[in-house]
């Protein structure tokens, strides 16, 4: 039977696990994370996927314009 501290470590460690197990299935770094700890190719990927997402909302605007 563990203690309560270890059963909290516990928790802690196994929710860390599966939300590093989650974000590696996507392969893209959490968009709220601190840059410092990232690789430079993290950076890119995560650079590359939020100028898609800015060029997508540009141009949903746009074809909602022309209606």
């Amino acid at each position: 039977m563990e203690c309560k501290n270890c059963k909290a470590l516990t928790m802690v460690n196994n929710q860390r696990s599966s939300r590093r197990e989650k974000q590696s299935q996507l392969d893209l770094p959490a968009s709220d994370c601190n840059k410092r700890f990232l690789s430079k190719e993290e950076v890119v990927k995560q650079l590359k996927e939020e100028n898609r997402k800015d060029k997508f909302a540009v141009e949903a605007l746009e074809l909602e314009k022309e209606v």
